[in-house]
């Protein structure tokens, strides 16, 4: 969790040789460390839990300072600074936890405007998306939401879901790895109508299955602002392929989705070719890393089909659709391309001899 804020200033791109801004820099550095320490003194205070002297104080600003790069760019920032503070206070792991669970859920509560920097990558877990529901009707200008990999799970998303629908400016959410699973999935779609702006969506990795599809097909026409749809890394079969992109022919804007690893196999490929032509907006559809790959030598009538269908689209529509898949999809193309209209050969003119 990113529970606090970096600045340009505080973590300058390159360094500076001028001393005072070098100053500047460092006083900002400063300034941070002690707010994140003080703040983390602050609840381990409320929980009676003795972090000890001014000197292990002092030590912990000295830590963040030397590393607050790293916080910056670490993968789970949260558990790096646990790291640190594990090194300088003299804590039981239990109590640690205890004071980074309540940290969390005071941050969440009060820097909501922020929450796109403070909750990617970590486990913040249903009880961190329950405080920060509570939290996000105060943002009505939200414009971006990043939880990934937070594990809210179904419970935290029905939360997060209902208090969204007051953010009125949200245009991207992103839930990816965040383990809502169906249940989530029909609480999120059935209140997507709602955030009439939404534009970006991301629900990879998230256990969704054809239950779960089947209601966000059924939502997805209602978001006319939608342009990008990440389902990839989940466990719909073909019949949930089938409730999406027949839902796709409905809307208007969407021209980019993501099925990466999602279980599609030469029956959704057969059927994607045959439905793409219907989809009017779309420009660019990810289908890397899916099981029909692993044989497309022996059976490649499927992805055929589809390079077809994209070639069909290109001279009757004029719109160009860019597929990814792990194999080179443009090799294909040419190849029924050339198949489709080939070039006429041009015979040699004929010498004379007089």
């Amino acid at each position: 969790m990113f529970f606090f804020r970096l600045t340009q200033d505080s973590v300058p791109a390159t360094v500076n040789t001028d001393s005072s801004t070098s100053n500047r820099h460092a006083i900002l550095l400063l300034a941070e460390a002690e707010k994140i320490v003080d703040s983390f003194f602050n609840v381990a205070t409320e929980l009676g839990v003795n972090l000890g002297t001014a000197v292990q104080r002092q030590k912990a600003i000295d830590e963040v300072v030397k590393n607050i790069s790293h916080l910056k760019t670490h993968y789970r920032p949260l558990d790096f600074l646990r790291g640190l503070f594990i090194q300088v206070f003299e804590v039981s792991e239990s109590n640690m936890n205890s004071i980074f669970i309540t940290y969390n859920e005071k941050i969440l509560a009060g820097d909501a405007r922020n929450i796109s920097f403070i909750c990617v990558h970590d486990f913040i877990g249903e009880r961190g998306g329950a405080a920060l529901a509570k939290t996000l009707p105060e943002y009505s200008n939200l414009a971006s939401l990043n939880l990934r990999a937070s594990n809210i799970g179904a419970v935290g998303t029905i939360l997060v879901a209902a208090a969204l629908c007051n953010c009125q400016l949200l245009t991207s959410l992103d839930l990816g790895l965040c383990y809502i699973q169906d249940i989530g999935a029909k609480a999120l779609a059935a209140k997507l109508p709602e955030y009439s702006h939404l534009a970006f969506l991301d629900l990879s990795h998230n256990f969704i299955t054809d239950a779960g599809i089947r209601a966000l097909a059924a939502a997805l026409p209602h978001c006319p602002c939608l342009v990008s749809l990440d389902l990839s890394h989940n466990s719909f079969s073909f019949d949930g392929v089938v409730e999406l992109f027949k839902a796709l022919e409905n809307c208007t804007s969407l021209s980019q989705i993501r099925l990466h690893w999602d279980s599609i196999n030469d029956q959704c490929i057969t059927f994607i070719a045959g439905v793409l032509p219907k989809l009017a907006h779309i420009t660019s559809l990810d289908l890397d890393e899916n099981p029909w790959m692993s044989h497309f030598f022996r059976n490649p009538a499927p992805l055929t089909a589809l390079a077809k269908a994209v070639i069909e689209i290109e001279d009757t529509q004029g719109r160009k659709i860019e597929v990814k898949t792990r194999g080179n999809f443009d090799v294909i193309l040419k190849q029924v391309r050339e198949e489709l209209h080939p070039q006429p050969v041009s015979s040699a003119p004929s010498s004379s001899y007089s």
